[in-house]
Order: C-alpha cells, then sequence, then structure tokens
C-alpha cells in the first residue's frame, strides 16, 4: 500500500508505467489520491496500448477523478478487466464510470466494490 506516497511519488511512479512498452497490468492501492494523482494515472493507463488489466484499491475519487480514469478505460484499447474498490463514490462519479464500461471495447469483466455510494446533492 501506498499510503504516504505523495502526489509527487505517485506522479514519478506513473511516468514509469509510461516507458514500459509491454505493460500489461497495473495494480495501485492508496488511501488517498488527490486528483493531479488521479491525472497522471489515467495519463499512464492511456498511454499504455497493451494494458488489460486495472486493479485500483482507494480511499475514493473526487467526480473529477472518476471523470479522468473513465475517460481513460474508455481509450484503452486492451483492456478486458477492471477491479475497482473505493470507499467513497459520489452519483456523479458512478455516471462517469457506467459510461466508461459501456464504451470499452475490450472489456470483459468487472469487479466494484463500493460501499459507500452517496449522493452529490445533500
Amino acid at each position: 500500500e501506498c499510503r504516504d506516497l505523495s502526489q509527487a511519488g505517485v506522479e514519478v511512479l506513473c511516468a514509469g508505467f509510461r516507458h514500459a512498452p509491454v505493460l500489461q497490468s497495473i495494480g495501485f492501492a492508496c488511501n488517498e489520491l488527490a486528483d493531479g494523482g488521479v491525472d497522471a494515472l489515467s495519463e499512464a493507463i492511456r498511454s499504455r496500448p497493451t494494458l488489460q488489466s486495472i486493479s485500483l484499491t482507494l480511499g475514493g475519487l473526487s467526480d473529477h477523478g472518476m471523470e479522468e480514469l473513465s475517460w481513460a478505460i474508455e481509450h484503452a484499447p486492451a483492456l478486458r478487466d477492471i477491479a475497482l474498490a473505493l470507499r467513497c463514490i459520489t452519483d456523479n462519479g458512478v455516471g462517469f464510470l457506467s459510461r466508461a464500461i459501456g464504451s470499452a471495447p475490450a472489456l470483459q469483466s468487472i469487479s466494484l466494490d463500493l460501499p459507500d455510494l452517496r449522493d452529490n446533492v445533500k
């Protein structure tokens, strides 16, 4: 787990992902991942056309983070398997994810652990 990994650390790690030409799987567990870290992870996913599997365990993502991650999922041509465990995600975030799942060209399986869905509107 990367409980204390800073946004800069996430960005450096994701830069390494982008330079792995045949990377097929990314697994990432982190309590907090700020929008900048999600942006870096999303870019790493989009830049790896061979990526087949993503496994993410995160404390939660903002709507911006879910939108970025979902956009990356839609544009990962070989992505077959997604496993997401998020402790906190809004209905808007679920909407972004739903659109991505419907648009991912090679997606074959998805595993979701979303224990705390909450409305954005209070």
